[in-house]
C-alpha cells in the first residue's frame, strides 16, 4: 500500500480511462437498475488522474490519505472536485480538511464525530461499520452505529448513510456484510450505502468473458488480488507466464504486482501461518 501522501503512480491514457469508467458504469447501471453510482478513486496516482476523471463527467472523487487529497485540491481550480475522504482518519487531520471534503465516509466512532461536528458544522458523514467485526479493521460494530447516527443528528451533522467494506478475497462474507449493512440502513431510513469495490464486481464478470490465464492478467490489472488457485498445474503455468508478460510492459506494471503480491502474503501469512 502506498504511503501518506504518494502520488507517484503512472496513469494509463486517457482514452483507456474514459473506455474502463464507462464500461464499469454500464455495469453498475445495469446490475442495479440506475440506483448505484461510481466513485473514482485516485490514491498513488498524480492530480492528471483526477482531470482524467473529470473528463469522464464525474465530479466526485475518492482519496484514502489526507494529506494526498489536500495536495492535489491545492492545484485544481477551487470548489472544482466534490471529495469524498475514504481511508482511516486520524482526529487531527479533520481540521485541515474541513470545508475541502464534501464527504467523510469513514466515521467509525464518537470523538471523530465529535471532531467534524466542531470543525466542519453541517457537513456530510457516513458512518462506517464493521459488519463482520473483524478485530483490527476500521469501522464501528453493528451495536454501535444506532447511537452515532443519533450523536451525529444531535450534533447537527447530516448523516446520509452507511460505509462497509468487503472481507478480501471472501466473497461470501463481503455478501453478508454488505446485506447486514443494507438491512441496517433500511431500519433507520439513510438513504447512502457505500459499498463495494471493483474487486467485488469484476471477479465474476472477469472470469466470466475470458479465458483463465487472461483472466488471471485482466484481474490483476484491474487492481485485483489473485490467489493462483487451480487443480491444473499447466493453467497455472500458464497464467504466471501472461503475468510476467504483462508485468514486462512497463514499470506501473511491475510495481502493481509486487503490490498486490505483498497483500496476498499478508493474507496468507495472517490466515495461513508463516
Amino acid at each position: 500500500m502506498p504511503d501518506d501522501g504518494a502520488s507517484s503512480g503512472t496513469i494509463p491514457p486517457l482514452p483507456l480511462i474514459l473506455e474502463r469508467i464507462a464500461d464499469l458504469s454500464e455495469k453498475l447501471a445495469n446490475r442495479s437498475g440506475g440506483r448505484t453510482r461510481l466513485l473514482p478513486v485516485t490514491k498513488a496516482f498524480p492530480v492528471d488522474a483526477v482531470s482524467a476523471v473529470m473528463e469522464a463527467g464525474f465530479r466526485e472523487v475518492g482519496e484514502n490519505y489526507a494529506q494526498e487529497l489536500l495536495e492535489k485540491n491545492g492545484l485544481l481550480p477551487e470548489g472544482l472536485v466534490d471529495w469524498h475522504m475514504i481511508g482511516g482518519l486520524q482526529k487531527n487531520k479533520v481540521k485541515r480538511l474541513a470545508g475541502v471534503v464534501t464527504l467523510w465516509q469513514t466515521v467509525d466512532r464518537s470523538t471523530l464525530l465529535d471532531e467534524i461536528a466542531k470543525r466542519d458544522p453541517g457537513a456530510r458523514v457516513l458512518i462506517q461499520v464493521d459488519p463482520l467485526d473483524g478485530a483490527g479493521k476500521a469501522g464501528c460494530p453493528p451495536g454501535e452505529v444506532e447511537s452515532l447516527v443519533v450523536r451525529g443528528v444531535e450534533s447537527g451533522l447530516d448523516v446520509a448513510g452507511l460505509m462497509t467494506v468487503g472481507a478480501a478475497g471472501d466473497p461470501e462474507r463481503t455478501r453478508h456484510a454488505f446485506g447486514v449493512l443494507v438491512d441496517m440502513a433500511d431500519r433507520m431510513e439513510l438513504v447512502e450505502r457505500s459499498m463495494g469495490m471493483t474487486d467485488d464486481m469484476e471477479m465474476g464478470a472477469i472470469a466470466k468473458h475470458y479465458d483463465f490465464e487472461k483472466a488471471v492478467a485482466l484481474g490483476v490489472e484491474a487492481g485485483v488480488d489473485l490467489f493462483l488457485v487451480c487443480s491444473d498445474l499447466d493453467k497455472v503455468e500458464a497464467a504466471v507466464r501472461r503475468l510476467v508478460a504483462w508485468g514486462r510492459k512497463g514499470a506501473a506494471r511491475r510495481d502493481r504486482m509486487r503490490q498486490s503480491y505483498r497483500r496476498i502474503m499478508a493474507f496468507k501469512s495472517q490466515y495461513c501461518g508463516p
